[in-house]
């Protein structure tokens, strides 16, 4: 979770993260299956630094990756009532 109350997913089965609303809402997914910078293998662990960068572990490249301060916001859809 962030300073935004933003909860990040490590969809493992996907080699994708998934980022929801406090409430459970679908706000946006990043990555794709793959080695190259970005994509992602069986990602694991997350963290959330103090600046708003995420940091992903992944298991299948056997290392971890720091990406920027994500900006995402909900869909008008899934906004709260």
């Amino acid at each position: 979770v962030d300073s935004q109350d933003r909860i990040f997913i490590s969809d493992t089965l996907n080699h994708r993260i998934v980022i929801c609303t406090a409430e459970g809402g679908f706000i946006t997914t990043f990555g794709t299956q793959g080695a190259g910078l970005g994509q992602l293998d069986t990602p694991r662990g997350i963290d959330v630094a103090q600046d708003g960068s995420l940091i992903v572990t992944e298991v299948g490249n056997k290392r971890m990756q720091i990406f920027g301060s994500v900006r995402g916001q909900p869909p008008a859809h899934a906004a709260s009532s």
